[in-house]
């Protein structure tokens, strides 16, 4: 990590003759100087607080600079210099407009909620001070009820549901020159946590290139919590990279906060302190630390496709927010065809097409996970999904988590866990390995309910991750994929293959 560092300062300004202050960073080795925080024009005849984060790769200095302005009238003078580990966000906001940096104080720093048109959330996030019980009883700027932060709140007026997300979206910033990081502090606290389990909602962070148009597929996770972490703010720090390579975008680029309402939700989601920095920065906490096939199909695939046994693969489109599409064309080497909604595939549940009424698993919406379902059907089908490609790991195992729930009328219906391990060229056959499958033999699925599964995945050579379904009337639900560095169970403990079929 590069670390950074916060420097502080007072500053005095006053009469008409003022000019310019500016901090100089100069890196070792390098004569050029570049200015990291600016002042210009009189403030009043008084003190008042300066703040700048500081990084760099090598040793640097620090430059206060005066300028002269159009008289002699007046005087520049700073005090209280210090210097402390950890980032900041730069104060006062016009000292480096459209950093990104936003303390909450006076506004949103050119931070914005979506429009109602744009359709891609469902509420606002809320810039406020602690005057009710709706939010933490203070901000993390100033440490009062007086100071501002942002807050998932709902209202009378239009109260949320589980599922509903706030996007708050950041001035578009130009293409990366170097490794950079984002820091912010949060605050997600549940009250009370029902014997179930937590559902407080999620906390998220994403890369969206310019390129994409808003685009859900081009959406890089780079941070993500989910529940209750304490009463309390906390440190948070996200790398800005782009999928699938993982390196800083190339081209102009914005960051969206998501803020997603739990199911019985009863507590506070807010942020406060946001600051960008340049250099390298490992994930705080190390449980926000998103991996490349994780998904909770909250409104889209997150790269994992359908396909078949001839390894063709098939885009899925159908989501909520009116991202449904009532047949998909796809492309082959020699001709295009096209599948009804109703073909035999995975795909995303809906508020109109869903199993059972089975609502999502992450945040008890009525939409949010994939599924197949297939009905009197004479011959078995196999609908595969089909995850984005893994990299050699610097591990050697990884765990993939999962909940499924399986339903219909079928006691044969089954589904398995394969891992298919990708040849160096096209000559070379895929070399298949299952690593888990679970039949409803046995199991009662009248009423579809969620069932927690893991097993472990190898990662010594790159691979890819298939649900494969087996079934002639049944069909299996799938949410919330995730991926852990390191061994695990296998769980339920049934779904583990014994030697034979191994």
């Amino acid at each position: 990590d590069n670390n950074p560092i916060c420097m502080s300062f007072a500053t005095h300004m006053f009469g008409n003759g003022i000019g310019t202050l500016r901090v100089l960073k100069r890196s070792q080795g390098n004569n050029d100087e570049s200015v990291i925080w600016k002042i210009s024009g009189p403030s009043g005849n008084r003190w008042y607080q300066a703040r700048v984060p500081v990084s760099s790769p090598k040793p640097f200095q620090l430059i206060l600079e005066a300028m002269v302005g159009n008289n002699y009238l007046g005087n520049i003078a700073i005090d209280n210099i210090f210097l402390r580990p950890g980032t900041c966000p730069i104060f006062p906001q016009t000292a480096s407009p459209n950093s990104g940096d936003c303390n909450f104080e006076e506004n949103t720093c050119g931070w914005t909620n979506p429009g109602l048109t744009d359709q891609f959330d469902d509420f606002d996030w809320a810039r406020q001070f602690s005057y009710s019980v709706s939010g933490p009883g203070t901000d993390h700027t100033i440490g009062t009820s007086s100071g501002y932060y942002m807050n998932l709140v709902s209202s009378s007026q239009l109260p949320q549901r589980g599922g509903n997300s706030a996007w708050l979206v950041s001035p578009q910033f130009p293409a990366a020159t170097t490794a950079r990081c984002m820091a912010f502090y949060y605050y997600m606290y549940e009250k009370t946590i029902d014997p179930s389990g937590p559902s407080l909602g999620s906390l998220r962070v994403y890369v969206l290139p310019s390129s994409s148009s808003r685009e859900f597929s081009m959406l890089t996770p780079v941070w993500r919590l989910n529940n209750h972490q304490g009463q309390r703010w906390l440190m948070a720090r996200a790398p800005i990279v782009l999928l699938p390579e993982g390196k800083p975008p190339t081209e102009p680029y914005q960051v969206i906060i998501e803020g997603i309402w739990g199911a019985d939700r009863v507590g506070y989601i807010a942020f406060d302190d946001i600051s960008f920095f340049n250099g390298d920065c490992t994930t705080l906490p190390s449980k926000a630390t998103t991996m490349n096939g994780e998904c909770s199909f909250v409104r889209d695939m997150c790269g994992w496709t359908n396909g078949s046994k001839s390894e063709q693969s098939i885009p899925l489109f159908e989501g909520r927010n009116g991202f449904s599409r009532s047949h998909i064309v796809v492309a082959t080497q020699s001709r295009q065809f096209q599948l009804d909604e109703g073909s035999l595939t995975w795909r995303l549940a809906s508020t109109s097409t869903r199993p059972a009424n089975l609502q999502d698993h992450s945040f008890g919406a009525p939409a949010g996970y994939a599924f197949f379902d297939i009905f009197n059907q004479n011959v078995v089908q196999n609908p595969i999904l089909r995850s984005p490609k893994f990299e050699l790991a610097l591990v050697d195992n990884r765990c993939i988590s999962f909940w499924f729930a399986p339903f219909g009328r079928g006691e044969s219906t089954t589904l398995s866990v394969v891992r298919v391990g990708l040849p160096a060229s096209d000559a070379e056959p895929e070399n298949r390995d299952v690593l888990w499958r679970f039949s409803t033999r046995m199991f009662d699925t009248s009423r579809p309910d969620w069932n927690y599964a893991q097993t472990v995945v190898k990662t010594d050579t790159p691979y890819t991750v298939q649900f494969e379904g087996e079934a002639t009337d049944g069909g299996f639900a799938l949410d919330d994929i995730t991926f852990y560095e390191g061994e695990c169970e296998t769980r339920p403990a049934r779904a583990a293959l014994t030697e034979i079929e191994v």
